[in-house]
């Protein structure tokens, strides 16, 4: 439990400073404090991956530890989902890039704890 905490611990400090970088740099436009849907559709299929998401998490934790790699295919899922429609109907400020690295460092979380600890 602790490798999957600080695994996302790494990825939520990495993507924050990447984040930072790229806005910083004027590549991408700031994004607002709340969260902006580009549609119904990506609203609710957003909030019902991420209560499956918290549900697996939970299971995950608790009961079936052999589902832990679980939590990271589920936020794979999540922010490739909403890169997917950044990019589709949001392309003109160039959001998608921010949602892209989270997806990109949750790839790369997922593979260092299937590889080191699965």
């Amino acid at each position: 439990m602790i490798a999957i905490l600080s695994i996302m611990f790494g990825i939520l400090i990495a993507d924050q400073l990447i984040n930072r970088f790229l806005i910083k740099k004027h590549i991408v436009e700031a994004p607002g404090l709340y969260a902006e849907y580009v549609n119904r559709f990506h609203e609710y299929a957003e909030k019902i991956l991420f209560g499956v998401n918290l549900a697996i998490f939970i299971l995950a934790t608790t009961d079936f530890p052999h589902l832990r790699l679980l939590i990271f295919i589920g936020l794979i899922i999540i922010f490739g989902f909403r890169t997917l429609m950044e990019c589709i109907f949001r392309k003109e400020n160039k959001l998608y890039v921010l949602s892209f690295v989270t997806f990109v460092l949750s790839i790369i979380g997922s593979v260092v704890y299937g590889t080191y600890f699965y």
